[in-house]
């Protein structure tokens, strides 16, 4: 009911369609007659409509309201409009928070409306004498009728059509933005403030985004066209381009950095809102953080100025409103469009005649329900199919389930086919195996014991799938990427280190730490009876173990948003326990740098009462749960019964090589001999990086205005110039 198509002329009066509906929708409140087959009995099955949801011309025609064009504009407070000028020149109404003549309301304290009051307003206009007094009338309140929605008991108005975040965010707001960024929103220009994009850094950027589709898993979603194909972007690609890819290639490609803070703080927004489960207590910094970014939003696009209040539009207003419907019905993926929407681009692909579109939408589902049917009666799964699905189907899971091998020591991992070659163990990976086993267990492990509890051939597996939602992971070093592939072989794995490696004498303080890497294989260790790894007589005991090449992570916090990223070639690689491996990830290439699209870090915060050990407070993907690898008070027995953690220092970087010609510094400087990189700065008992809640107010930039440090720009060589042009200049 949100898609209206060009060829379909919208109803007058569509209550008049709803009303067959709403007859059904009241009997099925009530009860209607069922069969319970299990125990043979006969109930009364109730159902109730609990919200409806769309776009905001849809919303406004099924609520009969005014709309989005109205003197009050929102269906869900009484904020007025005021007047503007279009890009054409015609008038149009804009609800920005600053009026110039102080008629602005607080946006902490919004006249919302109530049910009682939409259905007086909505019976005082049906009960006009006449078109002209329903007209004023209507224009006055904003609402022009009432919808018979408001039969069903359920129904409240208007809490019960919630604020709809694909049409808001991802297929408005986010297009606003980009627009804004290249000068092409209605031929606005930046103003006083400086946001303006190059052409051509915005150009690279959307060849990166074309690239990042290889190297990113398909459980990530669609891939991201280029912006020159804009008519190939669809919601999903661009809550995907501006939750995974621009958070990192616009870092430091704005000549001012409030402006990526700015447009990182929606993102950090629409990554806690859009969870699977949001605390309430939450709920008021969420609203504090829209109501910040709106007033931010109008300082530096609208800047207050009547000739650019086109940037004011309603969807900026309704940001104000999401914390209002997660407070009614939960979080935003309860009652977003994007099933609609899919089935509706699924029906518009059948419609091939423009003067007969019912007909073919008719002849489509006929077509595809009879398919359906012999598909079922016959079997013919295999046969029978209406396109590739990126996700893997029940059915592929169900045989996953069947044909998997399942480890009881290993829940929640199925360790998938091809298995058919068997892994030769080369001196390499013997040895990292025999480290591994070294550090587990506390022993000393020499190439000869080595020969003796390592096999020269291991039964490896080629996939692993986390269960419960998790990813579907390859081992790279099975199977090389086809052509056409995305690659799912780089994953998380989370290790316990110890903080205090550097110093010797230190009583070790182990910390669950993340790391990075391309998993290469997977395989099967038999632990030899009546050895320094088994003592027991059991020769049942085994290790499921992965080799993976580890990438040197850097990690910043900085910017309001949390990035990681790396350069250079992958480690020599390193053995680890499978348990630990958590979800696979994805990468973009930006020029030599690799950034990690992590989904569980897309929005995160750090518990200030467990220094080093992360609190997860939002996962914006459910499959990739972070494992908490319980710490032992004494890390001797944790060790020993436990072979899964690894420890390490908390951070792998090759030694550096000795200056030819120290600074006074250098020379002066102690923690040098312990800390070569520079990375501990005062206490080495201190946490590696500092810990915030999401409720910590830190300064901000955008309103405190700080002196903000230059960027500094990669800079990219046009094809036939001798002087290259500096990334994020106009």
């Amino acid at each position: 009911m949100h898609r209206r198509y060009s060829w379909s002329p919208l109803p007058k009066d569509l209550n008049s369609f709803l009303q067959p509906l709403i007859d059904e929708l009241v009997e099925l409140s009530r009860g209607v007659e069922a069969v319970d087959v299990v125990n043979e009995e006969v109930f009364a099955l109730r159902a109730h409509i609990l919200a409806a949801f769309g776009d905001l011309p849809a919303i406004a025609k099924l609520m009969e309201f005014v709309g989005h064009n109205g003197r009050f504009p929102c269906r869900l407070c009484k904020i007025m409009s005021i007047l503007g000028r279009t890009a054409k020149n015609a008038s149009h109404l804009y609800c920005p928070l600053h009026r110039s003549d102080d008629t602005g309301l607080d946006p902490y304290e919004l006249p919302l409306r109530t049910h009682e009051e939409c259905l007086k307003d909505g019976y005082d206009v049906l009960r006009a004498p006449n078109d002209t007094v329903r007209a004023d009338l209507a224009t006055d309140c904003g609402i022009k009728g009432v919808t018979l929605l408001a039969k069903l008991s359920s129904i409240r108005i208007p809490d019960s059509f919630p604020v709809e975040a694909m049409h808001l965010v991802w297929i408005n707001l986010i297009p606003q933005l980009a627009d804004l960024w290249r000068e092409k929103f209605n031929g606005i220009d930046s103003g006083f403030e400086d946001y303006l994009i190059n052409a051509l850094v915005w150009n690279s950027m959307g060849d990166m985004c074309v690239d990042s589709s290889r190297s990113t898993p398909s459980s990530f979603g669609c891939p991201i066209p280029h912006f020159r194909n804009r008519s190939h972007f669809t919601a999903e690609s661009w809550s995907r381009w501006a939750t995974h890819a621009a958070p990192n290639l616009l870092r430091r490609r704005f000549m001012d950095l409030r402006y990526y803070i700015h447009f990182v703080c929606l993102v950090n927004l629409m990554n806690k809102c859009t969870d699977h489960a949001v605390d309430r207590s939450e709920l008021p910094a969420i609203r504090r953080g829209f109501i910040e970014w709106v007033e931010d939003f109008e300082q530096i696009y609208y800047q207050h100025d009547p000739e650019r209040i086109q940037v004011c539009t309603t969807n900026i207003h309704y940001l104000l409103h999401i914390v209002d419907s997660i407070e009614r019905l939960g979080p935003l993926p309860g009652y977003w469009a994007f099933p609609m929407e899919q089935y509706c681009s699924f029906i518009g692909a059948s419609v091939k005649s423009r003067r007969f579109p019912y007909a073919n939408i008719a002849r489509r589902v006929c077509d595809v329900a009879q398919l359906c049917i012999i598909r079922e009666i016959y079997d013919l799964r295999n046969m029978i199919s209406f396109g590739q699905t990126r996700a893997s189907t029940e059915e592929d899971l169900k045989t996953e389930m069947r044909e998997g091998d399942k480890f009881e020591n290993y829940p929640n991992r199925i360790f998938l086919t091809p298995w058919a070659e068997a892994l030769t163990v080369t001196p390499e990976l013997r040895a990292q195996i025999s480290k591994y086993l070294a550090t587990t267990y506390e022993v000393r492990i020499g190439k000869k014991l080595a020969l003796e509890l390592i096999p020269d051939t291991l039964q490896q597996w080629g996939r692993m799938r986390i269960t419960q939602g998790g990813n579907l992971i390859q081992a790279r070093g099975y199977h090389k990427l086809r052509w056409d592939g995305r690659d799912a072989s780089f994953v998380r794995y989370e290790l316990l280190a110890d903080r205090l490696a550097h110093l010797p004498r230190a009583t070790p303080d182990f910390v669950p730490t993340s790391y990075y890497g391309q998993l290469q294989y997977l395989f099967k260790l038999p632990l030899k009876p009546e050895s320094v790894v088994n003592p027991s007589k059991d020769g049942s005991k085994y290790l499921i173990l992965a080799f993976i090449l580890e990438a040197p992570v850097v990690i910043e916090d900085a910017y309001e948003y949390r990035v990681t990223w790396y350069e250079g070639k992958l480690g020599s690689g390193e053995v680890v326990d499978a348990l630990t491996i958590q979800c696979a990830i994805g990468r973009i290439q930006d020029n030599k740098r690799w950034w990690i699209i992590d989904r569980i870090y897309t929005c995160y915060a750090l518990d200030e009462q467990s220094p080093g050990n992360p609190t997860l407070i939002h996962a914006s993907d459910p499959s990739a749960q972070i494992r908490t690898p319980q710490i032992s008070p004494t890390p001797d027995e944790e060790c020993k019964s436990d072979p899964r953690p690894r420890i390490r220092p908390l951070r792998k970087c090759p030694t550096p090589k000795k200056p030819k010609n120290p600074t006074p510094e250098q020379k002066s400087d102690p923690s040098r001999n312990s800390d070569p990189w520079g990375l501990q700065t005062s206490d080495p008992r201190e946490k590696v990086r500092p810990s915030r809640g999401f409720g910590f107010k830190k300064p901000n930039p955008i309103r405190n205005n700080p002196p903000a440090p230059g960027p500094v720009f990669p800079s990219v060589r046009p094809p036939g110039s001798n002087s290259p042009y500096l990334l994020g200049t106009r």
